[in-house]
This record gives C-alpha cells, sequence and structure tokens, in this order.
C-alpha cells in the first residue's frame, strides 16, 4: 500500500507540472500574440505575466528566475514588463482602462515616492498633493505627476543629507518597498528597529533568492 501511495503521489505531481508547463506555454504564447497590437491588449498582457510571475511558472519551464524567463523567452524587455505588472497589480481592470496605461503607472510611481503607507488606488479618492495643493487625479496629466515625483525625491534626498538620523529610517522603508516590487509578491520586507539603528527583514521564496542573487552577481561582473 504504501508503495501504490508514492507511486501515485508521484504521477501526482508529474501531472501537475505537465499542466504548469502547458498553462506557462500558453501564457507565454499569448503574450506574444498580444504584443501585436499593445496598444490594445497591453492589460492583458500584464495579467498574464502576473500570473507566471506569482505561481512561479517559469519554474516547470525550466528557468530559475522570472528575468531569465523573459531574457531568453524574448517576449517583452524587462522594464516593459515589470511597468505593466505594477499597473496590474495596482489598479482593476476597469480603472486602469479608464486611467490608460501611462497615468496608471504615474499615479504608481507618485504613490511609491509620496504615499508609500497609501495605495495607488486609495490615492483616486483621497487625491495628490501638486504643489502643496491637494488635488483630484482626474484634472492632472502624466506630466503634472511625474513632475511631482521628481520633486519630492529632490527633497527628499536634500533632508537626508541635512538629517542623517532620520533618513536612516527613510532610507530602510524605501529600500523594503522597492525590495518588495523589485521581486514582486514573493518577497516580503519591512524596516525595523535594532540597536544599531534601521534595518530591513526580508521574507522570501526560492525563487526570489535566485532572482536577487542573479542581480547581485551582474552587478559584480558588469
Amino acid at each position: 500500500m504504501q508503495t501504490k501511495g508514492k507511486g501515485l503521489s508521484k504521477l501526482a505531481r508529474e501531472a501537475t507540472k505537465t499542466a504548469q508547463v502547458r498553462r506557462g506555454r500558453d501564457l507565454l504564447d499569448e503574450i506574444r500574440q498580444k504584443s501585436q497590437n499593445v496598444e490594445r491588449d497591453l492589460f492583458d498582457i500584464g495579467e498574464a505575466l502576473v500570473e507566471i510571475q506569482k505561481k512561479e511558472l517559469f519554474l516547470p519551464l525550466g528557468y530559475t528566475t522570472f528575468d531569465e524567463m523573459l531574457a531568453t523567452e524574448d517576449v517583452m524587455g524587462r522594464s516593459q514588463a515589470y511597468k505593466m505588472m505594477a499597473v496590474v497589480r495596482a489598479f482593476p481592470r476597469r480603472v486602469r482602462s479608464s486611467l490608460g496605461m501611462e497615468k496608471s503607472y504615474a499615479l504608481v510611481r507618485y504613490a511609491h515616492a509620496t504615499a508609500p503607507e497609501e495605495s495607488p488606488m486609495s490615492l483616486l479618492t483621497t487625491g495628490v498633493h501638486i504643489d502643496g495643493k491637494k488635488m483630484s487625479v482626474d484634472g492632472l496629466s502624466v506630466r503634472d505627476l511625474n513632475r511631482e515625483v521628481r520633486r519630492t525625491r529632490l527633497s527628499r534626498d536634500n533632508a537626508r543629507r541635512d538629517n542623517p538620523r532620520k533618513s536612516a529610517r527613510l532610507l530602510t522603508e524605501r529600500g523594503a518597498k522597492a525590495l518588495s516590487a523589485l521581486l514582486s509578491e514573493r518577497v516580503t520586507a519591512k524596516p525595523v528597529k535594532v540597536p544599531e539603528g534601521w534595518a530591513v527583514q526580508v521574507t522570501m521564496s526560492v525563487g526570489a533568492l535566485d532572482t536577487l542573487a542573479k542581480l547581485t552577481s551582474s552587478k559584480q561582473t558588469g
């Protein structure tokens, strides 16, 4: 009975892997097909990319990291892929369609730069601050949002130079958020107080660790 149980378990694992490979290939084929008309199908592409990364479907396809799959399969440039995924994660489809890709992404960048405690979606209700004034998202352009992101980052950089102790916490908060965004939903990172000051506590999957190792390696050899 035990041998039979092991055999069934192995068959189940093989069936699962086969299904994952099929699903991963189907999604890659969908991305390639819809890339012929990116303007119309960009959100479908983003959703397919998110599914591949979230479910780590690149692993049964023979890749150790999501980025390796992107480069080898040549379905999408890395920066464009992560841009699409950031928008898909931030907003439901109806909101994405209403805002458009560029404004959706500008709001994601604005939230990360100016209001890390708020989700990009919440800014549609609360509004955003432009030049010190609270304004509705509806009346703002992509240029307005990007300009405020640049202004905020410059102001923060200046504050860091003026107040090193306070900037240490800001840096760890930004680092934790950036790491979470870089490695997607396979990692959680948060700032924690330690005797020496501030640090980032990280929990990640094996796939996320592989991605981080590859990024570190490329920087050392570059």
